[in-house]
């Protein structure tokens, strides 16, 4: 069922929103240093902003001249000014959005790295530095997505130790040749014809990590039989894995800008990105009831993205992933205790801040009653664990 809703999808993949393929895109060359990148979905480039005003829209003399005949001939600008970094929608035709909020003609807004913006039909992302530009276009691309494997993977598995079961992690490493067109993959364990991902897989991407040129893939699926129609079973079915990608001949890769970058051809031997909101919905939400800590991180991760993407006050998805947050803090730190280090601690710290902050946007898109004292409760169940820890 899942492999026939992902591929039902396409028809969203096709409408522009997300592309499909995406060559090699190459800033243009500027003796100024660049204090902003944007990124243009439709024609695959990234631009650098350099000076004050950057002008974006259809004609050609524009600083960032946009290919869709929906663009004004002058439809917006991106400013740097003393109190920071704003998009002003100077009289456009078909409007202007930041992050789905629509923009009023002449008034200014403030724009954050990772913002997306939309010109008419024109995807644009903005960033104020290159790694963080590719970083915010992978997640875009990818976070929250379902995918189709062409190639097998290993799975998380259960053992018995002590008594207690344990679930214990896996994970496959994927080194690219561009040069050969090849792929060398590399399992954690060995696993049989039967087990793991199989190739065909529909699987949804929990969380994506970029890391010093290294692509890590948080992947959630459900095991054979499963079907996301009963939450109950498809929750006791869920079956996980992470996948490690890293680029292996980095004079290719560096003569053709690509990393950190990850185009969707190159992704081909690994997995097509197929976009499906609901049922990408579906999976976040069941991973945030579940207790493992990868689980709970994920969900929170994937719920506060899905509310950026959604472009509407919704509180909802802001109070669960705030919960989802704090109780996977407390639950790694139940798993762990002192085995963590100091680094994964600071981690959690910072997570837990996040998780603070989440609550109180949802609080002040109007947010309240239950799924606000569950959110406060999970985070601060966590912080008395974490206080404790360090207290030791």
């Amino acid at each position: 069922m899942i492999r026939t809703i992902v591929l039902a999808s396409l028809a969203f993949a096709a409408s522009g929103a997300y592309p499909q393929e995406q060559p090699v895109a190459v800033p243009e060359a500027t003796e100024e240093k660049p204090w902003g990148y944007v990124y243009a979905f439709r024609s695959l480039r990234a631009y650098p902003l350099t000076g004050e005003d950057n002008r974006l829209g259809r004609l050609p003399e524009n600083d960032i001249s946009l290919t869709s005949p929906r663009v004004s001939r002058r439809h917006a600008a991106i400013r740097r000014t003393d109190d920071g970094i704003e998009l002003v929608d100077v009289g456009s035709s078909n409007g202007s959005r930041v992050n789905g909020t629509a923009l009023l003609p002449r008034i200014p807004v403030s724009l954050n790295p990772g913002d997306r913006i939309q010109l008419a039909d024109e995807l644009l992302l903005f960033h104020t530095s290159l790694d963080g530009l590719w970083n915010a276009e992978l997640r875009l691309r990818l976070l929250a997505s379902m995918v189709e494997l062409n190639a097998r993977l290993p799975q998380d598995y259960t053992r018995k130790s002590l008594g207690r079961e344990e679930v214990v992690p896996v994970d496959a490493e994927a080194l690219m040749n561009l040069e050969a067109g090849t792929v060398d993959l590399t399992p954690s364990v060995n696993f049989g014809p039967e087990w793991g991902f199989l190739a065909g897989t529909a699987a949804f991407v929990g969380n994506v990590l970029l890391d010093d040129g290294v692509l890590e893939l948080s992947l959630w699926s459900i095991e054979s039989g499963g079907s996301m129609t009963s939450r109950r079973a498809s929750i006791s079915r869920l079956k996980h894995t992470t996948l490690r990608i890293a680029i292996e001949d980095e004079a290719t890769a560096t003569a053709n800008n690509l990393r950190p970058w990850f185009p969707q051809q190159y992704l081909h031997s690994l997995f097509d990105v197929h976009p499906s909101l609901d049922m990408s919905l579906r999976f976040a939400t069941s991973l945030a009831s579940l207790k493992r800590p990868i689980a709970l991180r994920d969900a929170s991760e994937t719920l506060a993205f899905r509310h950026t993407l959604s472009g509407k006050p919704e509180w909802k998805l802001l109070a669960l992933s705030a919960r989802a947050g704090g109780a996977w803090v407390e639950q790694a730190v139940l798993t762990r205790r002192m085995s963590l280090t100091q680094i994964e601690r600071n981690a959690f710290a910072e997570a837990l801040e996040n998780s603070r902050t989440r609550l109180e946007r949802a609080r002040a898109l109007g947010a309240k009653g239950q799924p606000v004292d569950e959110a406060a409760s999970a985070i601060e169940r966590a912080a008395s664990r974490l206080a404790a820890l360090e207290a030791r």
